[in-house]
C-alpha cells in the first residue's frame, strides 16, 4: 500500500505545464495550492522537494505570503468567536471526565499487528456496512495507489483543489488504530468530494468550522463496529481509549484558550487553539451523532451529507442545527458521559479477567 512516486512526479509536471496558460486568477490560485500540496506530499514520501527552487520562488511567495494575514484573522475569528461558551463547554465536559474516573491506559498496551490483507479486509468490511459511496471511495483510494503507510508518519489527507484528486498518509504498522486513522482520513476525502469549489477553497485556508467532525464520526463508528463484531475487540477498546484521552487533552486547551481571547496571538499559539477547537467539537459532535446513528442510520447519514454541503455557508449554530444538535445538548454532556461509562466498564472487564 504505497503511493506511486513516478505517477506523482508526472502529476506535478502536468500541473506545472498548466501554470503559464492559467486563464484566471482563480485557476492560477488553485494550481498554486495544488502544487504546494503535491510538493509537500513528495517531500513526505522521499525526503526531498520536487523542483524546490521553481516551486519555492514562483509559487509560495507570490500567493501564500499575500494570503497569510487574511487566513490568520479568519482562523482567529473561528476559534474565538464564542469563547465564553467554549470555556463553559470545556469545563462541563472535563468535570464529566473527573466524575467518571476516566483512565488513559495506552502506555500499558501494544496492539497486535495485522497482515496487509486482513487490514484492508477490515477497512472494506466497515466501509461497506456504513455507506456504498464510502466503500467506493475506500476501494478507489487503495486500488489506485493513493495511500501510503509509513512508520512514524503523520496522518493526513492531501487534496488537490485544481482537479479534486486525493492522497492519504497514515502511520504504520498495520494495526486497528492505524485502520481507524485510515477511516478518519477517508472521511476527509468523502467530505472533500461533497464540497463545491467555493467551500474547497475555504477548506484549504482553514476557514471551515467543525472540519474534523465527520472524520471523527466515522472513526468512532469504526471502533464500535470492530468491537461489536468481535473482530479485534481488545484493540478497538484501546484505540477508543486513545481517542477519549485526546479529547480530554484538547478540552484542557480549549478551556485555557478563554484566557487568550484578548491577547495578541502568534501562529504557534493559534495552531494549538485551532486544534483544540476543531478536535474538541469534532469528537463531541461525533459522539452525539454516533448515538443517533444506531437509532436511525439513514437520517444521520442524510444530515451529515447536508452538513458537508453547507460548510462555510452559515455560522456554527446553523451548522449544528443541520445535524439536529443544540448548544444546550452539547453543554449537558450526556453523549460523552454515556460513552465514558460504557468504555470504563469495558476496560475494567479486560483488566479484571
Amino acid at each position: 500500500m504505497d503511493i506511486d512516486i513516478i505517477k506523482l512526479e508526472d502529476k506535478i509536471e502536468d500541473l506545472l505545464s498548466k501554470v503559464p496558460s492559467a486563464k484566471s486568477v482563480t485557476e492560477y490560485k488553485y494550481l498554486v495550492i495544488s502544487l504546494r500540496t503535491l510538493n509537500a506530499l513528495y517531500n513526505d514520501l522521499t525526503g526531498n522537494y520536487y523542483k524546490v527552487s521553481t516551486l519555492g520562488n514562483h509559487f509560495y511567495n507570490k500567493y501564500i505570503d499575500s494570503e497569510s494575514k487574511k487566513l490568520f484573522n479568519t482562523r482567529i475569528n473561528i476559534c474565538f468567536s464564542d469563547s465564553d461558551f467554549n470555556s463553559k463547554l470545556a469545563y462541563r465536559l472535563l468535570k464529566i471526565y473527573y466524575d467518571t474516573d476516566f483512565l488513559d491506559y495506552m502506555a500499558s498496551y501494544s496492539e497486535e499487528e495485522l497482515r496487509l490483507k486482513d487490514f484492508i479486509d477490515i477497512v472494506y468490511s466497515f466501509a461497506s456496512s456504513y455507506d456504498e459511496k464510502f466503500y467506493k471511495i475506500a476501494h478507489e483510494m487503495i486500488t489506485d495507489e493513493k495511500i501510503s503507510v509509513k512508520n512514524d508518519s503523520r496522518c493526513s489527507t492531501l487534496n488537490t483543489i485544481y482537479d479534486g484528486d486525493n492522497y492519504i498518509l497514515i502511520s504504520g504498522p498495520f494495526k486497528i488504530e492505524s485502520a481507524g486513522s485510515l477511516i478518519h482520513e477517508l472521511g476527509h476525502v468523502y467530505c472533500h468530494r461533497m464540497l463545491d469549489n467555493r467551500s474547497k477553497s475555504q477548506l484549504y485556508n482553514d476557514e471551515l468550522s467543525f472540519y474534523e467532525f465527520y472524520s471523527e464520526f466515522v472513526e468512532m463508528l469504526f471502533y464500535d463496529y470492530v468491537r461489536e463484531n468481535n473482530i479485534k475487540r481488545r484493540d478497538a477498546l484501546f484505540s477508543e481509549n486513545a481517542m477519549l484521552a485526546s479529547l480530554e487533552y484538547y478540552l484542557v486547551d480549549l478551556y485555557d484558550a478563554y484566557e487568550l481571547r484578548n491577547l495578541s496571538i502568534n501562529e504557534d499559539t493559534l495552531d494549538i487553539v485551532s486544534d483544540a477547537y476543531e478536535y474538541s467539537y469534532g469528537i463531541v459532535l461525533a459522539m452525539y451523532m454516533a448515538n443517533r446513528y444506531y437509532e436511525d442510520k439513514k437520517d444521520v447519514i442524510t444530515r451529515c451529507n447536508e452538513f458537508m454541503f453547507m460548510q462555510g455557508l452559515n455560522d456554527s449554530t446553523k451548522e449544528l442545527n443541520t445535524l439536529g444538535i443544540t448548544k444546550d445538548e452539547l453543554l449537558n454532556g450526556h453523549a460523552l458521559e454515556k460513552r465514558l461509562v460504557r468504555h470504563n466498564g469495558d476496560m475494567k472487564n479486560i483488566f479484571l479477567r
